[in-house]
């Protein structure tokens, strides 16, 4: 109560004192303490090896606040998000709303990468993050609060929504700069057959191979030049799952928000629940996860990747790999 009442717990003076309100009071400085912190620079501020540092870009937020409503892929559950612009040096930051937790969208608060990226803190968990980030990716926001209850909406399962709220409400360029991240040598990572390559570059480029059934020779080649063209090539491309693991989803508690119209349900010759945006869709998708999946860095990146049947877990080995060597 003590510690509380310095914190400026001011109406305990005038009423009882409770364990109840003493655990709000502190839970509600932990709260803004960690927004203090976040904006005193601790998640886009840091000293970058020469070699690693591929140019500066302007940090950007968003004009007005944006709300979204949907259904959670794995939850099932309704739910909506509230976007808020912040001042620069925030990054990006979701806030629980049922718990009142504040969770920074880095890799060192991945606490699952089980078919969504999910972020997690205190105990509180943030679901099916990869969407929302790769439009953010996109879009070069570095700088956003994003209340949501437990998990981010799927909408159609592909991120077309999110690209259009974000244009709907416009983009504010703010003074301050964010560096680029130069991938500085060469990464491989391999998990079976699933592998992928990170090299040096002067831009992002993704290559992404899906060469099993329905798959055969099926891959696609991505450089991220500008919004436009992930809307157009990355963004309608939707969440796919095999008839095959349907069950075994649902026996894991997931996917209870997926419906005929969110995801792209495949079995060994092709769709069996609608119609392709592209011939090669699900390869889109995947290059759409690893955009948001990259994200968690903060920041723009440059590097050539290539990356065969990989999935969220490799995603973040390398980002944790990354981050080591650089010491971020």
């Amino acid at each position: 109560a003590v510690k509380a009442m310095k914190m400026g717990a001011a109406d305990f003076l005038e009423k009882p004192l409770s364990i109840d309100s003493v655990l709000m009071a502190l839970k509600r400085e932990e709260r803004e303490r960690a927004l203090r912190e976040v904006k005193n620079g601790k998640l886009l501020r840091f000293t970058s090896k020469e070699n690693t540092v591929g140019g500066q870009v302007p940090q950007k937020t968003i004009k007005k606040s944006a709300v979204l409503y949907g259904t959670g892929l794995h939850s099932g559950q309704k739910t909506g998000l509230i976007l808020l612009p912040q001042p620069p040096f925030t990054g990006i930051l979701f806030y629980d709303l049922a718990e009142d937790v504040v969770i920074p969208a880095t890799v060192d608060h991945v606490v699952s990468t089980d078919f969504a990226t999910s972020l997690g803190k205190e105990g509180v968990y943030i679901r099916t993050i990869e969407h929302l980030l790769a439009t953010l990716h996109a879009y070069g926001i570095t700088n956003l609060l994003i209340k949501v209850d437990r998990e981010v909406p799927v909408m159609d399962g592909s991120a077309i929504e999110f690209c259009r709220l974000i244009e709907e409400v416009g983009l504010e360029e703010q003074e301050e700069v964010v560096e680029i991240l130069r991938v500085p040598k060469r990464y491989e990572i391999r998990n079976g057959d699933r592998v992928l390559i990170v090299e040096p570059s002067e831009e992002l480029e993704i290559e992404f191979v899906l060469p099993n059934p329905p798959f055969n020779g099926n891959s696609m080649k991505f450089v991220l030049k500008s919004p436009e063209d992930f809307k157009k090539d990355i963004a309608p491309a939707r969440t796919f799952a095999f008839l095959k693991d349907v069950e075994k989803l649902s026996k894991m508690g997931l996917a209870g928000g997926g419906h005929l119209h969110n995801v792209l349900l495949l079995d060994e010759v092709g769709p069996v629940n609608t119609t392709l945006r592209f011939s090669n869709e699900p390869v889109r998708h995947k290059i759409l996860d690893l955009l948001g999946d990259l994200y968690l860095l903060n920041r723009p990146l440059k590097a050539k990747i290539k990356a065969t049947m990989t999935g969220h877990k490799e995603n973040i080995a390398f980002l944790k790999m990354l981050k080591e060597d650089l010491g971020l």
